[in-house]
């Protein structure tokens, strides 16, 4: 079997404080500031078509005739939001 490779992804919180109360209850709070919730559902949407217009937002692998997995079909930002 070939060994799987991973690249690294920086993701979210990555540092947390803890504490543990008298009853046993298990606080876990970021050990940083948590940026602005977005206001709507498409402002991170809107945001990442302005700066990355030619990145993928969504893929999928053709499913060929035979069955087996052929190329991606892939949708960009700049796709997505025509």
């Amino acid at each position: 079997m070939s060994e799987i490779k991973y690249r690294s992804l920086k993701f979210g919180i990555d540092k947390v404080k803890f504490r543990l109360n008298d009853q046993g209850v298990t606080y876990l709070e970021a050990d940083q500031e948590l940026e602005p919730y977005a206001k709507t559902i498409t402002e991170r949407f809107m945001h990442w078509a302005k700066i990355k217009p030619n990145e993928t937002i969504l893929a999928q692998r053709k499913v060929l005739e035979s069955g087996q997995l052929g190329d991606w079909q892939k949708i960009t930002y700049a796709q997505a939001l025509q």
